[in-house]
């Protein structure tokens, strides 16, 4: 999930109102007019700050001084997939069904069958959420699901499913211009609650 903010604008000179988003290769603008700008080498470059104003070419967002700065920033330097995931080197990471293995494998962590800190999910049919994986105390839930209104597995299934197995979604990534990825948690009162009594979570009926 990108940065977000109601602003000024301009659009190719003419002013205007609106929602703007902060996504990791574009910037979106919805007004009276909408602008897209896709967010490549060349218009990196090219943003600039001036006072209040962020300006990305034929688009301008008043944002103020310090936003304009880190939304700059951003867009100069933006994180890599993995940064965003935090995986890191030596962190313990099992994959279920994940297409792109070689991008974890080049992050330099340990890829597991049991025991992980991280698992990551891929999901490609609403069936696939009834084998969601067990995750318990600080553990790290990623599922990774198509983009699009027309993808076959939708962001309210997978969050109906997370949450019927006791989870919280607190992260949304964009993994490629395919895939999301969703980041679920147990809720820090059942963690806690885990450690002193033992106790466990509920489980989904799917899941045995």
């Amino acid at each position: 999930m990108g940065n977000e903010a109601t602003v000024r604008a301009r659009v190719n000179g003419k002013a205007d109102s609106g929602r703007a988003l902060l996504e990791s290769h574009e910037v979106v603008f919805r007004g009276a007019q909408r602008c897209v700008v896709k967010l490549d080498e060349k218009s990196r470059a090219k943003a600039s700050a001036a006072g209040a104003w962020l300006k990305l070419g034929v688009l301008e967002l008043e944002l103020g001084a310090v936003e304009a700065g880190k939304w700059l920033e951003k867009i100069r330097k933006p994180k890599s997939v993995l940064e965003k995931l935090g995986v890191k080197a030596g962190q313990r990471v099992k994959l279920i069904d994940v297409t792109d293995r070689a991008l974890f494998e080049r992050s330099g962590a340990e890829l597991v069958s049991d025991a992980p800190e991280v698992i990551f999910f891929e999901v490609t049919a609403p069936a696939d959420l009834k084998r969601l994986p067990k995750v318990a105390g600080d553990q790290v839930l990623w599922l990774l699901r198509q983009k699009g209104k027309n993808a076959p597995v939708s962001e309210r299934e997978t969050m109906a499913a997370g949450k019927a197995s006791g989870l919280v979604d607190v992260k949304v990534v964009s993994v490629s211009n395919a895939l999301t990825a969703e980041k679920y948690v147990v809720p820090l009162k059942l963690r806690a609650l885990g450690a002193e009594t033992g106790a466990k979570r509920p489980r989904s009926p799917g899941r045995k």
